[in-house]
């Protein structure tokens, strides 16, 4: 039967490093987590934010995150080094996805100087009609 204190030695391979903590498992631990985690901050940091930036504000944080990648490519840096690396990249880069993708959509709405004023449109019907509790709806094409 085996100790317990020989089924939690390391394997040979593993305890190799080169004297400042890393060894070959450490270097091979995913950070997939962190990016994850990094990403739904990243996300709601946008979500919760009261006016939206500049897009030049969001091309900052995609320079950010493409530098945090590039040194996550760095083998020689610990673990959690590399999950914070990691964490902070996809947070920079779903807070400027998300930043971008709203600027995009608030560009193509209506002006506020129309909201509120009737307007004459000409176009087609470019679907049937379809009956809701509200009233009818189809997609009108301009």
């Amino acid at each position: 039967m085996q100790n317990w204190r020989d089924s939690v030695r390391q394997a040979p391979e593993e305890a190799q490093g080169d004297g400042d903590g890393l060894t070959d498992s450490t270097l091979r631990r995913p950070v997939l987590v962190p990016f994850l985690i990094g990403g739904v901050v990243g996300t709601a940091a946008q979500l919760n934010q009261a006016a939206l930036s500049s897009v030049l504000v969001y091309g900052c944080f995609v320079a950010v995150a493409a530098v945090l990648t590039a040194c996550l490519a760095l083998k020689s840096i610990a673990y959690w080094r590399r999950a914070s690396l990691a964490a902070g990249a996809a947070f920079c880069l779903a807070f400027a996805v998300c930043g971008l993708r709203a600027v995009a959509f608030v560009g193509e709405g209506l002006p506020a100087s129309l909201e509120g004023r009737d307007l004459l449109v000409q176009g087609l019907v470019a679907s049937m009609p379809q009956r809701n509790a509200g009233g009818l709806r189809f997609r009108f094409a301009v």
